[in-house]
């Protein structure tokens, strides 16, 4: 009994994966797309889509995987009736009838999903007066007819061609259903847009697209229908798809806008997204027009589209991790640093898929590339060391953008840390450009850190003045400047310097005066000249006033007799 269920199983599954592939496999994908729109939609419900779509849907998905389940109870019901004594012939037959009945109960889940969705697009456009019940009629049995069509199971007797059957029920099935389609879609619009005549041009175009994607797609299985017709519905499918394109590209950017969004790429991105769509559908009509010319044409429509994703995905890193957190917080080297690296990443790969679409070989690229790694890596020494370098700058943070800092006795503010190099601008507006591995060779001062910065200031009194006086004047100047720290702590962890108490000494004595330096504390982002330059006028201004000499270089010679 074990031995017959496992042949048995074994011929089940090689009938079902080998003579109804069509079935199985759609079934799975139709499961698996309604799950994903299901969650998408309940993902974006708030934004897009209304408790009308949502139900819908619910609902859909709900039958669909219960029928999924019912038929698959059918098929494992099979798996021992060969045990009792029933042929293989038979079995078949029975699981000919478990397929057609799969069909009919299908059918009849897509006519109660979408038959009230027919309706409603019916009363919308003033067609009320239909006859409901052979609207079912019709919606039920075109549907049950294309789909066991679809699926191989539809046998005729007699002289009745099984084509001209399923091309005149896609004739009747393709209105009803884009009619459905279209007022599922109609609620989105409504949804996404304001403008009434927006909405009503879009929704007719959507229609007359559906019905002609519907009509083609489903044409392509049947052999009576002259394939001119099916290069005609391709054309209009061309021009509606080049027109929703441009309404896209018009309207992408009056939506954000009217919803508060207002990227700094708006125009770009609202053309690339024009570009897009206008190149599929174009690929979609010549593939369902001619598949031969789809073929040696579908490399540049990838491209075409990668390329397009691939600036898209570049415009969304910047602005997220470079524009945004840049504006939003002052620490955004990393977001910056890390912002290139995935662009640059995004651009190799999409480089890649590129090449592959147009039918090259990328392995031997590849493998060129890893061979030559070293020889690379030789003559760009210094350039790899610069990038990890940056690497590591980034890492440990010895400084950050918009840090004041001095390297190289060079002081200014970081303005940019990219992969190769750091830039510097001077407070004169220079900018100074070094390279990323002698930024981190070098000692690094970095002012801004500790948030506070005593400022050094010397200044030369006569040798005949009163020093004690000089220095009483200078505390008194530098307690009464309005430059001075107070209230600025130490921000630098496990330092024991006391920045509280400004210096002042006597430094040294030298040819023409007694040079007298202080140290005043004032926060790291002041101007430290416009500081030196006021405490210095101060100084003059009391000096004079109080008759302390400030001497200019002098030498005296005495010529012996």
């Amino acid at each position: 009994m074990v031995d017959s269920l496992f042949d048995f199983s074994e011929y089940t599954m090689r009938t079902l994966f080998e003579g109804r592939f069509s079935l199985v496999y759609s079934a799975f994908f139709a499961i698996a797309i309604l799950g994903l729109f299901w969650f998408a939609t309940r993902t974006l419900y708030k934004r897009f889509f209304s408790k009308y779509i949502i139900d819908s849907l619910n609902h859909l998905v709900f039958m669909v995987l219960n029928l999924a389940l019912l038929y698959a109870s059918l098929l494992l019901l099979l798996i021992p009736l060969s045990d009792i004594g029933f042929k293989q012939t038979t079995i078949i037959e029975l699981m000919y009838v478990v397929d057609v009945f799969s069909c009919l109960l299908l059918s009849f889940i897509i006519t109660k999903s979408f038959l009230p969705h027919t309706q409603r697009a019916l009363q919308t456009r003033g067609l009320q007066s239909f006859n409901q019940h052979w609207l079912i009629l019709i919606f039920f049995t075109s549907t049950a007819i294309v789909s066991i069509y679809f699926f191989g199971l539809l046998k005729t007797r007699y002289y009745i061609d099984p084509n001209l059957i399923y091309s005149i029920n896609i004739i009747l099935f393709t209105p009803l259903l884009a009619l459905a389609i279209n007022d599922l879609f109609q609620v989105v619009l409504i949804k996404c847009f304001r403008s009434k005549t927006f909405i009503d041009i879009l929704s007719k175009n959507l229609l007359i697209l559906f019905g002609l994607l519907i009509l083609s797609i489903s044409m392509r299985y049947s052999n009576y229908i002259d394939l001119e017709l099916l290069n005609i519905a391709s054309l209009f499918i061309a021009v509606m798809g080049i027109q929703i394109a441009i309404l896209l590209r018009e309207q992408f950017p009056l939506v954000l806008s009217r919803r508060g969004h207002k990227p700094k790429y708006i125009k770009v991105i609202s053309n690339i997204i024009g570009v897009v769509v206008a190149v599929n559908f174009i690929g979609l009509a010549i593939y369902l027009s001619n598949y031969n010319t789809f073929k040696y044409l579908s490399g540049f429509f990838h491209a075409i589209t990668t390329i397009s994703i691939t600036v898209l995905l570049s415009l969304f890193v910047k602005y997220i991790f470079i524009d945004e957190i840049t504006i939003k917080h002052v620490d955004s080297t990393v977001s910056i640093f890390l912002g290139r690296l995935i662009i640059t990443l995004i651009i190799l790969s999409a480089t890649i898929i590129v090449l592959d679409d147009f039918n090259l070989n990328t392995h031997p690229l590849l493998a060129l590339l890893t061979a030559g790694g070293l020889a690379v890596a030789l003559a760009l020494q210094s350039s790899l060391s610069n990038f990890a370098a940056g690497l590591w700058i980034v890492i440990f943070s010895p400084f950050k953008l918009k840090d004041k800092v001095k390297i190289n006795s060079q002081l200014g503010i970081i303005v940019d840390i990219d992969f190769l190099y750091t830039r510097l601008q001077k407070y004169n507006g220079e900018l100074v450009i070094i390279p990323n591995a002698n930024v981190l060779s070098s000692v690094i001062e970095n002012i801004h850190r500790s948030k506070i910065y005593r400022l050094p200031v010397s200044v030369g009194v006569a040798y005949g003045s009163d020093i004690k006086k000089a220095l009483k004047i200078i505390k008194e100047i530098i307690e009464s400047s309005e430059h001075a720290g107070r209230g600025i702590k130490n921000a630098i962890k496990n330092s024991s310097i006391n920045t509280e108490n400004n210096l002042l000494y006597v430094k040294s004595f030298d040819d023409s005066s007694i040079c007298i330096e202080f140290g005043i504390w004032v926060s790291a982002l002041s101007n430290f000249a416009v500081i030196q330059h006021d405490l210095r006028m101060e100084i003059i201004k009391r000096f004079e006033a109080e008759n302390i000499e400030i001497p200019f270089n002098q030498l005296d010679i005495h010529i012996a007799k």
